[in-house]
């Protein structure tokens, strides 16, 4: 028998854990995201995420890497299918580190994903149409390079792509490509952006005044002997000719990560930069945001976790949201070990904290092992940011919106017209998810000949390890009061 936790017991469990330690507001009650695609493999190591209001909704799709690298989309709440696909590349090898954007055109909504197989650029082209998914351009290469890694993409609002990667073939080159959706060769440009350059990151900025472009790309680099996180500016959409170079942090001999960067989507042009710092010989690890417009003077970067020294802060990404810049980062406690993925909002015309040394919860489970944070909202409309993110335990994508008017993120609520089993096939543990309405439930499991083997109360945490049930094909009786449901369970 499974007992039931109280919200009260929830809140009990977040105080002694590192909530505390946060100065963070958490859910109420504490409960897991959306999952998007039952068990992913344990080789996810990246996702990426875009969000676009089509169709009277808020279209979102996620993105991540491993042995079954897929895509994973949701028309939004009660307005059409959610559903995760393989990704096309993966006929061609292990899908890494993928990016995606999203576009509407035609009254059709296009996903472009770029990624990486064995140092290889690939991309394939998505389309989304009245709850109907193709594939109008399935996976094929960019270029004849296999030294290359970390790509990413990026698209203004009219219909100008810009990606960019690393590629080691003749030194630490960062190629960059100027497309559209469509990746066409006749409109596309693929070109050397700069050198002595890895971990690369585009933002493309769409100028309605002058009808330019406005390219802007981050990296790690030695430039000027120097392990430092640079800007790099292009006002030449196809001349890949950079005009400027700019380090937003240069501090030998510490240690950076992978840098971020960001885009507002229209008004002002502005810029953010996030990454995480480790300071050399030390324990301490600080994530770092530097706030810039146009051609201007780079701001001093800013310490945007001053009050989380003694956690471990990795990994941020970077969202404009309307007139807000969200930050998300992995923080994990060195007194648990616990991991969350955590926000920090900043002013979007001066790049400082709303409310410094005060962070936000996006996501919070008993548990408390989530990784690999993606976010987005560019594009938006609207004051919500699209969370995607690993559950480390479980080897979950979960995603979620989050309002970044709330004083904290809430949860989204979806609607389940029946209730699933997940993952169904399975192997080891499954999950109940119950349809709405459904609050309390006695679930039975069957064998063929009808004979009871176990049967235990539903609440929103229920597992079942079914690794001690032979192969083969059982029935599941979920009952309530007025209500009885049975569902196939295939156990292999």
């Amino acid at each position: 028998m499974k007992y039931k936790i109280t919200i009260n017991t929830v809140l009990m469990v977040l105080l002694l854990t590192n909530i505390s330690l946060l100065n963070a507001q958490s859910f109420t009650p504490s409960q897991t995201a959306d999952n998007i695609s039952g068990k992913c493999e344990k080789k996810t190591k990246n996702t990426g995420n875009d969000i676009r209001y089509f169709e009277s909704s808020f279209f979102q799709i996620s993105v991540w890497d491993g042995d079954r690298a897929r895509l994973g989309y949701d028309y939004g709440t009660g307005n059409g299918p959610e559903a995760s696909l393989m990704l096309d590349g993966n006929q061609y090898g292990q899908v890494e580190d993928p990016d995606v954007v999203l576009q509407e055109m035609y009254n059709t909504l296009f996903a472009f994903i770029i990624y990486t197989i064995e140092g290889k650029v690939y991309y394939e082209v998505h389309s989304f149409y009245q709850g109907t998914h193709s594939l109008p351009i399935p996976s094929q290469q960019i270029g004849t390079s296999n030294l290359c890694s970390n790509p990413n993409v990026d698209i203004d609002d009219q219909n100008n792509l810009v990606a960019v990667w690393a590629d080691t073939t003749n030194g630490k080159d960062i190629i960059i490509a100027y497309s559209d959706i469509f990746f066409t060769n006749s409109n596309t440009t693929v070109t050397t952006a700069c050198h002595n350059a890895w971990n690369p990151d585009v933002a493309i900025w769409y100028d309605y005044i002058n009808y330019k472009k406005h390219v802007r790309i981050t990296a790690n680099s030695d430039y000027d002997s120097e392990n430092a996180v640079i800007i790099i500016k292009n006002d030449a959409w196809t001349s890949g000719i950079f005009t400027g170079v700019d380090r937003c942090e240069a501090y030998k001999p510490d240690y950076f990560g992978r840098p971020r960067i960001a885009a507002s989507a229209n008004g002002n042009e502005m810029y953010e930069v996030v990454v995480d710092k480790h300071e050399y010989n030390s324990t301490i690890n600080t994530i770092m945001g530097c706030t810039f417009s146009g051609l201007g003077v780079l701001s001093a970067a800013t310490v945007l976790n001053p009050n989380l020294q003694q956690s471990i802060n990795t990994e941020p990404v970077v969202s404009f949201v309307l007139n807000t810049i969200v930050v998300a980062w992995t923080n994990e406690s060195t007194l648990t070990d616990k991991k969350d993925i955590i926000q920090q909002k900043l002013s979007a015309s001066t790049g400082l904290p709303y409310a410094p040394n005060t962070y936000e919860v996006v996501n919070q489970t008993i548990d408390d092992h989530q990784s690999i944070a993606s976010v987005s909202g560019r594009y938006s409309s609207s004051p919500l940011a699209h969370f995607t993110f690993m559950d480390i335990l479980e080897y979950e994508i979960n995603y979620k919106l989050g309002n970044i008017s709330n004083n904290y993120v809430r949860l989204k609520q979806p609607i389940f017209d029946e209730s699933k089993i997940l993952p169904n096939p399975a192997t080891d543990v499954v999950k109940f998810q119950l349809k709405d309405g459904i609050g309390n439930a006695i679930i039975t499991i069957f064998d063929l000949q009808g004979k009871m083997l176990e049967q235990f109360e539903y609440n929103n945490n229920t597992k079942y390890d079914v690794s001690k049930l032979i192969n083969g094909v059982y029935f599941v009786e979920i009952k309530t009061e007025n209500t009885v449901e049975t569902i196939k369970l295939i156990i292999n």
